[in-house]
C-alpha cells in the first residue's frame, strides 16, 4: 500500500511535524485494548545493524517453527514491508481490514504521528495473527520512541551505535548511548553489541540500575578471515558459522543474534542449532550492499547514509572490487553529516551521479554536486547531475558503456532512493531471465 493511500484512510500528523515521546502512543494503544501487552517483544535498538539483526533473528526463529512477527523501518518501496509474518509483508487487503478494526475504535478527533500509528497497526496485526513471537526494530532513538511503551520486553537489544541525527540525540556518542540504552527494563535480559569505549559504561550504568543482566558479544570469541567469497564463515564461542551478508560487519550483528538465540534457549524456548545455523545463512536483507549482477555488470545497493555505515560501505567496496572501475550514484536527505560522508565513500569512485531521493528532506542534486566537487576528490568532468532519480540507471548504463575494463555500479546513500531503483532493477532482472 502507497504512503498516501494511508494518509488519506488514517488520521495521522503532517509529515515532519513527529515529536519524540510516549505519551500519545500510550493512549492510542490504550484505546486499542493494548495489544502489544500480550506479545513476547524482542525490542532492538541501534543506529547501524538493527534492522539486520532483526531479520537474522527473525529468521532463526521461523526455521525453528514458530510464527514469527517483524516490525522494521523504513521500507524500501511499500509500507507493508514494515509488518512481516514469517518473512512475508502485510497484504493490502489485510492491510486495509486492519485500517477499518484501528479507525473504529479510535475518537475521530485522535492524531497520531505517522511512526506511533505504523507501530499500533503492526502491534494489532501481530496480535490478531497470533504469533508466537514478535521482534522489533525501534524508529529513533530509544528512551521516547513510540515502540518504547513495551513494559516487558523478551530481551532488550541494543546494536552498533554511532553518531547520527545529532540534532535530535545528541552530538556526542554517550549522549545518543543514553538515548538507546532508555529501551532497557527493570529484571529484564539485555544484550549488546561491543561499543567504543565512551558507549559501553553508559549501557552498563543503566543495566545495574535496573537489574538487568547484560551480555555483551565477547570480541575475544570471535575468528574470521577476510576473503572475497560470496559467504562469510566466522567462528564464535568455538562453534563455525556462515551467512550470506556480504558486509564485514555482518559477522558481528551475527554474533548478536547467537547472543539472542542463548538468552531465548535459557528463558525454554526450543530453537535447536540447525535452526539457528540455517537461519543465519538464509538471511537475505535487501539493499544491506546487495548485489545484483546484469548485463555483465555488478550492481551493488547500499542504504548506508551515515558516516559509520558509509565507512562500511567504502570497506567492502575495497574488499570485493579492489581493481575495478567504480561508479557511483548518490542521493542523500540533508541532515545528515554529508561533508564527512563525501570524504569518506568518495576516493573509492572514478565517477559519480548526483541525484535526490523522493523524500521531503532531500538534498537538491545541484547542491550535493556542489559539495562533490569542493571536495576535489572527484574530477569536475566526473560529476553528473540528474535530479530525476527515476533517470539514474539510464544515465549510468550510458556512462559505463564508454569504459573499457572491468567495472561496476554503486547505488546509496539513502533508504528511500535505492528503494524505488531496486524495484527497477529486480524488474529488469526478472525481464532478462
Amino acid at each position: 500500500m502507497e504512503y498516501e493511500e494511508l494518509e488519506q484512510r488514517v488520521n495521522m500528523a503532517p509529515i515532519g511535524t513527529a515529536k519524540l515521546g510516549i505519551d500519545n502512543m500510550r493512549m492510542l494503544m490504550e484505546h486499542l485494548g493494548n495489544p502489544q501487552e500480550e506479545l513476547p517483544i524482542i525490542h532492538i535498538a541501534g543506529t547501524n545493524g538493527k534492522g539486520s539483526t532483526a531479520k537474522m533473528t527473525a529468521t532463526v526463529l521461523e526455521k525453528a517453527g514458530y510464527r514469527v512477527g517483524l516490525f522494521t523501518s523504513p521500507s524500501l518501496v511499500d509500507f507493508n514491508e514494515r509488518i512481516q509474518i514469517n518473512r512475508e509483508p502485510i497484504s493490502d487487503e489485510a492491510l486495509s481490514s486492519l485500517i477499518d478494526w484501528v479507525n473504529h475504535r479510535l475518537p475521530e478527533d485522535f492524531v497520531a504521528t505517522q511512526f506511533e500509528m505504523f507501530t499500533a497497526l503492526a502491534w494489532v496485526a501481530f496480535w490478531q495473527q497470533d504469533v508466537d513471537i514478535v521482534v522489533m526494530e525501534v524508529g529513533l532513538g530509544g528512551r521516547l520512541d513510540a515502540t518504547n511503551i513495551i513494559t516487558h520486553p523478551l530481551i532488550s537489544v541494543i546494536t552498533k551505535i554511532a553518531l547520527d541525527h545529532v540534532h535530535i540525540l545528541g552530538n556526542t556518542l554517550a549522549a545518543i548511548a543514553g538515548e538507546k540504552a532508555g529501551i532497557i527494563k527493570e529484571h529484564r535480559p539485555v544484550i549488546s553489541y561491543p561499543q567504543d569505549d565512551e558507549v559501553t559504561p553508559v549501557i552498563a550504568k543503566r543495566a545495574e540500575e535496573l537489574a538487568a543482566p547484560l551480555t555483551v558479544v565477547d570480541e575475544k570469541e570471535l575468528h574470521y578471515a577476510i576473503d572475497n567469497s560470496l559467504e562469510q564463515t566466522f567462528e564464535y564461542k568455538d562453534e563455525s558459522y556462515t551467512i550470506t551478508l556480504l558486509e564485514e560487519h555482518q559477522i558481528m550483528n551475527a554474533t548478536v543474534v547467537i547472543e539472542i538465540i542463548h538468552n531465548l534457549r535459557n528463558m525454554r524456548w526450543n530453537i535447536s542449532n540447525r535452526a539457528l545455523h540455517d537461519g543465519l545463512y538464509q538471511t537475505q536483507w535487501a539493499a544491506r550492499f546487495e548485489r545484483f549482477h546484469i548485463l555483465d555488470t555488478d550492481i551493488i545497493i547500499d542504504g548506508s547514509h551515515n558516516v559509520d555505515g558509509i565507512t562500511g560501505l567504502r570497506r567492502n567496496l575495497e574488499r570485493y572490487y579492489p581493481d575495478t572501475y567504480r561508479l557511483g550514484v548518490m542521493g542523500m536527505v540533508a541532515d545528515k553529516d554529508i561533508d564527512t560522508v563525501l570524504k569518506t565513500i568518495l576516493p573509492v569512485f572514478d565517477a559519480i551521479i548526483v541525484t535526490e531521493p523522493n523524500n521531503h528532506r532531500a538534498m537538491p542534486a545541484n547542491e550535493l554536486a556542489h559539495k562533490i566537487a569542493e571536495t576535489q576528490l572527484i574530477a569536475t568532468e566526473n560529476i553528473i547531475v540528474e535530479p530525476d532519480f527515476n533517470q539514474t540507471l539510464a544515465v549510468a548504463k550510458q556512462w559505463l558503456s564508454r569504459i573499457n575494463c572491468e567495472k561496476m555500479l554503486t547505488l546509496f546513500g539513502s533508504f528511500y532512493f535505492v528503494g524505488n531503483l531496486r524495484k527497477d532493477l529486480l524488474q529488469f532482472q526478472q525481464e532478462s531471465k
